[in-house]
């Protein structure tokens, strides 16, 4: 997963915040879709969902 270090930070940390709340993983990777931000980063936080989707563990999704 590339994306700049801000960019990476704001995700997980939204991420992060919405599971401790009990939110779905793709619920949860849904919404932040829905907030604004770059193209490359949509992109890139897409790719991670549909990986996720596909059945493949956080840790293999962000690894690619």
């Amino acid at each position: 997963m590339n994306g700049t270090r801000t960019e990476l930070a704001n995700f997980f940390r939204k991420f992060g915040s919405m599971l401790e709340m009990g939110v779905p993983i793709v619920q949860a990777i849904d919404t932040i879709l829905k907030e604004p931000a770059d193209k490359p980063m949509k992109a890139l936080i897409a790719d991670l969902r549909s990986s996720i989707v596909e059945g493949d563990t956080i840790k293999a999704a962000v690894a690619r």
